[in-house]
């Protein structure tokens, strides 16, 4: 992209050029040293600006790397979640992507009954399925008076 003599330049190309290779923080921290050291006021001073300004641009970049990650997540749990699966099956699908959505180390998910007691997850899908071969379907909010789930966050 640059030849050699570029890399030891202290100037605002140098920091375009940090830029445009997504290099880490403590490079523009070493530029900056450099300059110090190397530099006048006046140049140290616009150098400076530089910086502060890639850093803005590369917490934006960071922002936008994240949203994308996300995306691409959702997309995932999207398409996990048409393909048909039984309870059993199903309900494992849910808890492990909940874990790599919020980045926990431990997700479960439990389904009220109709007296008001906590179905865990296995039994749920057991009832489920049971409910499912008597013909009654599988166990909906009305039925099971809503679901909660829990995460442990790392």
């Amino acid at each position: 992209m640059v030849d050699g003599a570029d890399t030891h330049r202290l100037d605002l190309l140098t920091v375009l050029r940090l830029l445009a290779e997504e290099a880490p923080l403590e490079s523009y921290e070493e530029l900056l040293l450099r300059a110090g050291q190397e530099c006048s006021a006046a140049e140290r001073l616009r150098l400076e600006q530089a910086v502060r300004l890639a850093y803005v641009i590369h917490a934006s970049q960071d922002r936008h790397r994240q949203r994308e990650d996300a995306l691409a997540e959702l997309v995932d749990t999207a398409s996990d979640m048409i393909r048909p699966y039984g309870p059993d099956e199903l309900l494992y699908v849910i808890t492990r992507r909940v874990k790599r959505i919020v980045n926990a180390d431990l997700a479960c998910i439990g389904l009220r009954e109709d007296d008001g007691s906590l179905c865990t997850a296995a039994g749920c899908a057991r009832r489920c399925s049971r409910d499912r071969r008597a013909g009654d379907g599988p166990a909906s909010p009305s039925t099971s008076r809503g679901c909660s789930t829990s995460t442990s966050p790392r």
